[in-house]
């Protein structure tokens, strides 16, 4: 898998953004992502360690964000930001969401 180089700060600081947000410490997210240490974490976030893709899918699943906010694009996105908040959601309440969605979609068609 390719390697992401470019703009490898703001990948780390989105990184470091997610990880606070869930209220968890370098260490917490080593372990999450299977490391022995942070010191793994702090070089991604500092930039100062490229990524891989499959390394960045993995941190966005751990951290419950985005594929698109780990790598520092904007999420403005509609359909981004509904992604986002379906994934925050408990399988229950997804599965109503889905519902509705197919209620709305079923009502404009009409």
């Amino acid at each position: 898998m390719g390697r992401i180089q470019k703009d490898s700060k703001i990948v780390g600081l989105a990184i470091r953004q997610a990880r606070k947000t869930k209220g968890w410490n370098q260490q917490q997210l080593a372990e999450a992502m299977g490391y022995a240490d942070r010191s793994t974490i702090a070089k991604i976030e500092t930039g100062a360690s490229d990524v891989n893709q499959s390394t960045v899918k993995k941190l966005a699943e751990v951290l419950g964000v985005s594929v698109i906010e780990i790598l520092g694009l904007s999420a403005d996105n509609d359909e981004d930001e509904l992604l986002h908040v379906y994934k925050e959601l408990p399988p229950d309440s997804q599965k109503h969401l889905i519902a509705y969605a197919k209620f709305l979609r079923k009502e404009d068609s009409q």
